[in-house]
């Protein structure tokens, strides 16, 4: 916690020596989370110095905004785990599922 915090703490000079690096793309405020990202994925000694800060901004990337893709989710469970199917290995459940959710992939 300690670490994230004095992480924290530094983001604004990463900032600032961004700006200085890269004139032609001058940043002067942050107003969206994929702005820190684009900073840290551009250099690999970056994201390790701000370890922290790159493990709490992909967990916050992973929370979903609402929760209907769960209840999406439960529901397709549902129609497709039916008492005729019930004898159904877990892997081919697991498959069926992504298949049944993300169709568009």
């Amino acid at each position: 916690m300690k670490r994230l915090q004095v992480q924290l703490k530094m983001l604004p000079d990463l900032l600032k020596n961004y700006n200085m690096r890269h004139p032609n793309t001058l940043i002067k405020m942050v107003s969206k989370v994929s702005t820190i990202i684009d900073i840290m994925c551009d250099n690999d000694v970056i994201r390790g110095l701000f370890s922290q800060v790159d493990v709490l901004l992909r967990l916050y990337l992973t929370i979903p905004l609402s929760n209907a893709t769960a209840e999406r989710s439960f529901s397709a469970l549902r129609r497709l785990k039916t008492y005729l199917r019930s004898s159904m290995s877990q892997q081919r459940l697991n498959h069926l599922m992504i298949l049944h959710v993300h169709p568009e992939a």
